[in-house]
């Protein structure tokens, strides 16, 4: 992360103010949304500002997530394993999509104000966690090889432990993520995500 900053002190110092390219850690992102809206923050200004908004925005979201990744996928290199990173970051993407704007909608206030919502969001976001794994390992391990690092890592022998544990250790963590936030917003520091 401190190559990101290093750079941004070099353009300040050219009188240039460039976007804060890692406003979060990478490690405080549970959403697919707050990840890649924290990576790379001055691709994504260009991104929301040149591909994002002119394709539709909010209202075609599901349709121009699909345009951008790939784009960003070929954007990156032409090999395969970036076509699925593109595809598996398509399709979380799209269900996170659809399962916020109906737990986000206005007739799902009631359980947003319940206590345990936390815990919901801890749940689902631990969850979202491996999805993110899972589709950024493809860069590494293109189509087949992803699934198949994730299954010995965790459904191999000793899985009942490993699992658990990592699904606990995530919840913790997505936890912790919540806490952070509520306090940026009691503190009123208007960060975005």
């Amino acid at each position: 992360l401190v190559i990101w900053r290093v750079f941004r002190i070099m353009a300040q110092f050219d009188g240039i103010d460039t976007p804060e390219n890692m406003n979060r850690c990478v490690n405080n992102n549970y959403t697919f949304t707050g990840f890649w809206r924290s990576w790379h923050g001055s691709f994504n200004t260009w991104t929301v500002r040149y591909m994002y908004i002119p394709l539709g925005g909010k209202h075609t979201q599901s349709m121009t997530v699909w345009l951008i990744f790939f784009f960003i996928g070929l954007w990156h290199d032409l090999w395969w394993s970036w076509v699925a990173w593109a595809l598996l970051n398509c399709v979380f993407f799209s269900v996170e999509i659809l399962i916020m704007k109906y737990f986000y909608s206005k007739k799902m206030l009631w359980l947003r104000r319940k206590p345990y919502w936390r815990h919901i969001v801890g749940v689902s976001g631990s969850f979202n966690v491996f999805l993110l794994m899972i589709a950024n390992m493809a860069i590494l391990h293109g189509f087949t090889d992803s699934f198949l690092f994730f299954k010995l890592a965790f459904f191999s022998a000793g899985y009942y432990l490993t699992l658990p544990l990592a699904w606990l250790w995530l919840y913790t963590g997505v936890m912790f993520m919540q806490e952070i936030r509520d306090t940026e917003r009691r503190k009123n520091e208007g960060k975005k995500f």
